[in-house]
This record gives structure tokens, C-alpha cells and sequence, in this order.
């Protein structure tokens, strides 16, 4: 990618995302300003203001890195790779997208249902059954908000903690591999024990399963045998 204007590509970069995209790394520029816009309408909607401080990060971070890019020579911009900050270009290949599922339609409820809320809370204070100063109605537009968004940053935190835990233990595992070379096979031996050991509880599910079926069908023939012998 050739070197774009500096005046238009500092134009251009006062928006997030939009400096990236003038020179050609749309994925970057899409996640940046989707980022950026995307944390303003969540900070508005929850009504947290206290979160607008890490807006002007994003801010800069799309800013400088629109600058530096454009500062590069062809060469060292030859070396650089368009792509998504939060998802592997391998996902978006492969439609590899279930992880954000789960994630996506626990929002997408929440959203929903919070829509409805405050619908139904808007027609009680219009109804009069309620006056904007009650409890209800600042539960529903204030602290309700602020609640959800507390605990999502709380459960991101532990998540963020638990995935560099299990990164010191595959690298602690990978060390103990390369000092002790045995301790590779024991490692490979494991998920065949695990596998062996479903097989053999799905075996004895089933013939359990048998078994009941057996022992159910000699019931009926039993039955059948007493009806018979007791017209007989």
C-alpha cells in the first residue's frame, strides 16, 4: 500500500477508525471506530459517565496509530497485515463465530427486556401510577443500568484473570515437556484415558439400557403366561 496524503490522512484520522481506512486497513478501521462509538453508546445507555474517561484512550490510541502507519516506509508497510483487533481473520474465514454466541444473544435478551422495562415504566408514569421521583423509576433508569454494567466489567476482569492463568500453566506444562521429555507421553496419554473412560460409561449405559429392556419383556411374557393359565 502506497503512502497516503498527510493532510487528508490527519483529517481523516480526528475519527477513529476512519485514518486506517483512508489508507487501506478497513478491518483495523472498522474495529477502532466500532470500538470507539460502540463504548460511547454503551456508557450512554447505561447511563455510567464515570467510564467515558477510557473513550478519549481509544481516541488516541486510533489517532497515533493512523499517524505512525502513514509514517512508514513501503517497505515496512509492506510487511503489515489488515485485520480485526477482537477476532482472528481464521474465525471470519471459517465462520468459526460460536464463542461470541453465547456472549451476543445474552446481550441481545438483556437489551430486549430492558427495552420492554422501561416501555412499561413510561406508561405507569404517564398513567399516573407512578411519579418520576419513586423508587421504581429510579431503579429502572439509574441504578438497574449501572448494576448490569458493574457486574459485566467485574465478569470480564475474572475472565481476563483466568485466561492468563491458564496461559502460565501451558506455558509451565511446555517447560516441564522440553525438561522432561517422558512427561510429553504421560501429557498424550491423558485424553486417551478420558476418551476410554466415556467409551466405557457409555457401554455401561446401554447395557443397562438392555437390561431393562429384558427384564421389562420377561414381566409381560410372565403376565401373559398367568392370564393364560388362569383361563385355562
Amino acid at each position: 500500500m502506497a503512502r497516503k496524503n498527510g493532510f487528508w490522512n490527519l483529517c481523516f484520522s480526528l475519527i477513529p477508525g476512519a485514518g486506517q481506512m483512508y489508507q487501506g486497513f478497513l478491518k483495523r478501521g472498522v474495529s477502532i471506530m466500532a470500538l470507539f462509538f460502540g463504548w460511547l453508546m454503551l456508557c450512554a445507555f447505561f447511563a455510567v459517565g464515570e467510564c467515558m474517561v477510557f473513550a478519549p484512550v481509544i481516541w488516541f490510541f486510533g489517532f497515533f496509530d493512523s499517524l505512525h502507519r502513514n509514517s512508514l516506509t513501503e517497505v515496512e508497510r509492506a510487511e503489515l497485515k489488515d485485520g480485526f483487533i477482537f477476532i482472528h481473520d481464521d474465525d471470519v474465514e471459517n465462520l468459526n463465530l460460536k464463542k461470541f454466541r453465547i456472549p451476543v444473544a445474552i446481550l441481545l435478551i438483556f437489551l430486549g427486556s430492558y427495552s420492554l422495562l422501561q416501555l412499561a415504566v413510561g406508561w405507569m408514569v404517564d398513567a399516573g401510577f407512578l411519579h418520576w421521583g419513586s423508587g421504581i423509576v429510579g431503579l429502572v433508569y439509574d441504578r438497574l443500568p449501572k448494576m448490569v454494567f458493574s457486574f459485566a466489567i467485574l465478569f470480564l476482569g475474572m475472565h481476563l484473570i483466568m485466561g492468563r492463568k491458564r496461559e502460565i500453566m501451558d506455558r509451565e506444562w511446555q517447560q516441564d515437556e522440553e525438561s522432561a521429555p517422558w512427561m510429553a507421553q504421560y501429557h498424550e496419554e491423558e485424553p486417551d484415558k478420558a476418551n476410554k473412560n466415556e467409551e466405557g460409561q457409555e457401554e455401561t449405559k446401554e447395557e443397562a439400557i438392555e437390561e431393562a429392556i429384558e427384564e421389562a419383556i420377561e414381566e409381560e411374557q410372565e403376565e401373559e403366561q398367568e392370564e393364560g393359565e388362569g383361563r385355562a
